[in-house]
Formats: structure tokens, C-alpha cells, sequence
């Protein structure tokens, strides 16, 4: 029989198709609220522009029009199937929405109607036959072999976000190859870039930053990205990587213009914010010029399924002014003593200079709350519900984040 699980439809065996009411509900309800947040970001750019609303409507909408591509998961494990099926599905950065199968005739009664993307499938499955499934790429869960004939393969005993760090790994290396993207998917809202910057230190502008991010991925998907070097992220976290954004930067200066999908195996998490491993090294983020910073804004945009990208910016600006006039807002905390009024003056003068005229999305901030308690396992849960947190939450709504 199928089955809902968080609105998906589960094909079991034995299962007759179709999605369930409750799966049709809920899938109408996110497409009319998508459709709203569009109309009004279209009109909110129109207003911007001071456009008639005869020429609005000769305008082309500024956004992009993805559907949630479909990674199909064939496999005979029950448990598994849902267990990973819930854990990808729970996240709103992932550009995939799982449909998990354990019936072959059902999978391939779902191909015949449907675009999928990649097809997951397991080893056992993969024997028992898969080649009337219609899919874009087909990876394999193996039990543990390293290689599996033709097929890219994952192990399937790990965690499930490293099963997908995995899958979209192998996946950014095809669509370096030119079959990266899908045709199908669900309606976006305009992505939308919020940097966090001063020329003044200590004013608390990575924890503001942060806890904007966590505010905003209580509803939306979101990537956070920190430019300053060193972070102490890592500290922070108690976590390492082996790999962070210079390899994004590698992917960019090597030419390739779908930097998203190299990007998304990268992606770690703190709460329910996505972020990129920071580059340790400030002399390789101060060498990326301001289009190749462009490039990869440009691509997430267009091809991710971020909503909102949050930018702590460090002292980057100071070398690549332009990287502000990506920003839809700019924070800029500040101090209240000589030294800071100083700095202020100096760094506007510089960006007039250099007409870069972010002005008017320049928000001058006074952070006058208590420093955040980052220790714990759970501070990023706490981080939108401490006084910093309720500033944040004050933005979103005033900035109509």
C-alpha cells in the first residue's frame, strides 16, 4: 500500500500509484505560498524601479522558476528507505525531494509519468534488474565495494547526510560534464543576499550574522558563508574538514560556470542554517576577484535551492568593495566611541571613491545587547531567542527578509 510520510508519497509494495489527498494538500499549499512570496517580490522590484503598472506587466519576473528535482530511492529495506527518505526530505537546502520505493514495477510506473533525476538504488535491486527505469543518472548503494561495474557507487552504511554529501559529489561531476541540470522542479522566490560588515571590530558582526541565519532557516532555506580567515568556526564547532570553500574557488578559476552543484557536497549544517567550511587561508579569499565572486552568486541564484544566502563578510569588502553591490541589504554594526565614527567615515569615503553606491542598503546597527553564550551543544537552537536573536528577528521583519 502507499503511505504519507511528511506529505510524500511512500511507494511500498504491493502499492497502487498515485499521491495521497493529504500529499496533494500539502503540495498545493507550498505552491500557493511560493506564488504569493513571488508576487510579492515581483512587485517589491518593480516598486524599486519605479515602474508603471503598465510596464510591469511587460516585465520579466525576476526569478527563477526551478521545480525540487526528484532523486528516486529504490530499495527493498523498508526502514531505510523511509528512514533516508525523512532525513533529506526534512531539509529545506537540499535542491532534491526523495521518493522512496520498494516495489520495481511501481518505479518504474513512476518513471514513465514523472522526470527522476537520479535514481539511488541499492545493490540487491540493482541485480534484480533497473534498466527499464527512465532517470537522468543512476548511482548504487553498495554494502561496502568499492566499485560496482559502469555505476558510480556510495556505501549505504554511513549516515544519510554523508550517503548525500556522497551523491551529490558523483553529481557535480556530471554536470561538469553538461548533464548537470534537470527540467523539472517547484516554484523559488528570487534568492536574496543579506551581508554582515564593518570597517569597526568587535561589534559582534559573525554573531549577528549567525543569528540572522538561524532566524531565517526557521522558514526558508539558507547558506551561510564566512569570508573571514581564520573563522574559528571549527573551534566553535568542535568539528575539522578536510574540505571548504577554496574548492569552490578551484572550481570557479578552473572555468566552470554550475558552480552549485560542486558546492552542495560541502555543505555542513549548525541547527538547521547550511554553511560552507570557511578557507583558512585569508590571502586565498582576498584573491578572488570580484567577478569570479559574481560567478558563484550568479549560479546560486539560478541553480540552488537557496532562498536567502547570508554573507559574513569579515574585512573582505575592504579589499573588494564591489562584493557589496551583490547584497540586496547590508548590516553594519557599529560602536559608539571616536575610533569607530573614524572608521566609518574613512570606509565611505573609500566606497565613494570607488562609486560604489550601496547606500541605501547600508543598515547601521548599535548591537547594545549582552555578548551570545556559544557553548553548549544546543546554542545554535537558542541563538534566534537570545537579545541579539530578537534584533535579528526585528530585521527580518522590518527588511522583509
Amino acid at each position: 500500500t502507499e503511505r504519507d510520510i511528511g506529505g510524500i508519497p511512500f511507494f511500498r509494495s504491493g502499492a497502487d500509484g498515485g499521491c495521497s489527498a493529504r500529499g496533494r494538500d500539502f503540495l498545493r499549499g507550498r505552491q500557493a505560498r511560493l506564488q504569493r512570496e513571488l508576487s510579492e517580490r515581483k512587485q517589491e522590484a518593480c516598486l524599486r524601479r519605479g515602474l508603471s503598472e503598465g510596464k510591469q506587466a511587460s516585465l520579466v519576473m525576476e526569478v527563477t522558476e526551478l521545480r525540487k528535482q526528484v532523486l528516486a530511492l529504490m530499495d527493498s529495506e523498508e526502514n531505510y528507505a523511509v528512514h533516508f527518505m525523512e532525513h533529506v526530505n526534512r531539509k529545506r537546502t537540499s535542491p532534491f525531494e526523495v521518493h522512496a520505493f520498494t516495489d520495481r514495477e511501481k518505479l518504474c510506473e513512476y518513471s514513465n509519468n514523472h522526470r527522476i533525476e537520479i535514481l539511488l538504488i541499492s545493490e540487491h535491486d540493482m541485480e534484480e534488474g533497473a534498466s527499464r527505469v527512465r532517470a537522468g543518472q543512476t548511482i548504487v548503494l553498495t554494502d561496502g565495494n568499492d566499485s560496482y561495474g559502469l555505476y558510480p557507487n556510495v556505501c549505504k552504511y554511513q549516515a544519510s547526510s554523508a550517503v548525500m554529501r556522497q551523491v551529490m559529489e558523483v553529481y557535480g561531476q556530471k554536470a561538469e560534464e553538461g548533464d548537470g541540470r534537470g527540467s523539472g522542479a517547484i516554484l523559488k522566490p528570487p534568492t536574496r543576499i543579506t551581508g554582515i560588515f564593518s570597517p569597526v571590530a568587535r561589534c559582534m558582526k559573525t554573531s549577528f550574522a549567525l543569528a540572522i541565519g538561524q532566524c531565517l532557516a526557521r522558514t526558508k532555506a539558507v547558506l551561510y558563508l564566512n569570508f573571514e580567515a581564520p573563522s574559528g568556526l571549527n573551534v566553535l564547532l568542535g568539528d575539522s574538514w578536510e574540505r571548504d570553500i577554496s574548492d569552490v574557488i578551484y572550481y570557479i578559476r578552473r572555468g566552470e560556470r554550475n558552480i552549485a552543484p560542486r558546492l552542495l557536497p560541502l555543505v555542513r549544517e549548525i541547527g538547521t542554517l547550511g554553511f560552507v567550511p570557511p578557507s583558512p587561508s585569508p590571502a586565498e579569499i582576498y584573491s578572488v576577484t570580484a567577478d569570479e565572486w559574481r560567478q558563484l552568486f550568479l549560479s546560486l541564484r539560478r541553480d540552488s535551492a537557496y532562498e536567502s544566502l547570508v554573507l559574513d563578510l569579515g574585512e573582505l569588502p575592504l579589499v573588494c568593495p564591489e562584493i557589496l553591490e551583490e547584497c540586496d541589504i547590508i548590516y553594519m554594526p557599529v560602536l559608539d566611541d571616536p575610533f569607530a565614527r573614524a572608521k566609518i567615515a574613512a570606509f565611505e569615503e573609500e566606497l565613494r571613491l570607488r562609486d560604489a553606491d550601496v547606500s541605501e542598503r547600508m543598515r547601521t546597527l548599535r548591537l547594545n545587547v549582552p555578548g551570545c553564550d556559544l557553548s553548549g551543544e544546543n546554542w545554535a537552537e537558542h541563538l534566534p531567542y537570545s537579545p541579539l536573536g530578537q534584533i535579528a528577528r526585528e530585521r527580518i521583519t522590518i527588511d522583509r527578509l
